[in-house]
């Protein structure tokens, strides 16, 4: 019979830590799920956002608004996203200021090329803010205080080898 010793990340050597946290640069973001909370709130506003893509330190997202621009801002006045608020006030002010007729629930009879253009470009502001909030949320899920953090409820090798549960 074999004994193994088994240890908690704060009892590994500097260079078993350092190889642990090699070894789980990615642990807190390898499940998808951390981008959850993004798409729940994207959801709630009307935005979909379909799929997100990781390039060499750069999220991409792909989506778009699943209701008017006017819905979607008016969703964005009552949550709590404060970066969104600003921009759903401007925009509001902005389509008002055009003084025409809109149908806020449909845009079937929004034909107005200035209102099109204005909610175009409201929906790729609204999805680059929400594309950079994944992205500093990647980016602080990856960083080594996070990982750290996880790697201090996890047991090693001596060698920092993460032991799978």
């Amino acid at each position: 019979m074999r004994t193994i010793t088994v240890y908690r990340f704060d009892e590994l050597n500097k260079q078993a830590k350092r190889t642990a946290i090699e070894k789980l640069k990615y642990v807190n973001v390898e499940d998808g799920l951390w981008a959850g909370s993004i798409y729940d709130f994207a959801n709630s506003i009307g935005v979909a956002l379909n799929h997100y893509e990781y390039n060499n330190g750069y999220i991409e997202v792909l989506g778009g608004f699943r209701n008017t621009g006017i819905c979607v801002a008016e969703a964005i006045l009552i949550s709590h996203f404060d970066k969104l608020r600003k921009l759903a006030k401007d925009f509001l002010a902005n389509v008002d200021n055009l003084n025409i007729v809109l149908d806020r629930k449909t845009d079937a009879n929004n034909t107005d090329t200035r209102y099109t253009a204005l909610q175009k470009q409201f929906e790729k502001t609204v999805l680059e803010i929400l594309r950079e909030e994944l992205q500093n949320t990647y980016k602080k899920l990856c960083s080594v205080k996070s990982i750290i953090r996880t790697a201090r409820k996890m047991e090693f090798f001596e060698d920092g080898t993460p032991i799978k549960n």
